[in-house]
């Protein structure tokens, strides 16, 4: 289901507070993962809409894995313009979901 607007969306982990956004756009989801210090500082996640149907990109316990991925794999989130990019991650996330998250 398509939903017509981004809207900001918080998590915290670990007492750290995260904010996130999906992005619905015409070929790709991009799932957008936000220190809550630096705006210039993200975690980006790109899931083509063909690999998306079982894939709840809402799910607040595979935002919390994907914060944690990121974070293992060098992001630091308290540091000023860090930023990663994952493509197609819908390969990584169904590893996740294989894993029962």
């Amino acid at each position: 289901m398509k939903v017509f607007r981004k809207q900001v969306r918080k998590i915290t982990i670990d007492g750290v507070l995260y904010l996130y956004v999906v992005d619905e756009q015409d070929y790709n989801i991009v799932l957008r993962i936000y220190s809550n210090q630096f705006k210039s500082t993200f975690a980006e996640y790109f899931i083509r809409w063909g690999d998306s149907w079982d894939i709840g990109v809402y799910e607040p316990k595979l935002i919390a894995r994907l914060i944690d991925y990121a974070e293992s794999i060098g992001w630091e989130s308290n540091t000023r313009n860090n930023k990663i990019k994952i493509e197609n991650a819908s390969i990584l996330i169904r590893e996740m979901l294989k894993e029962n998250l």
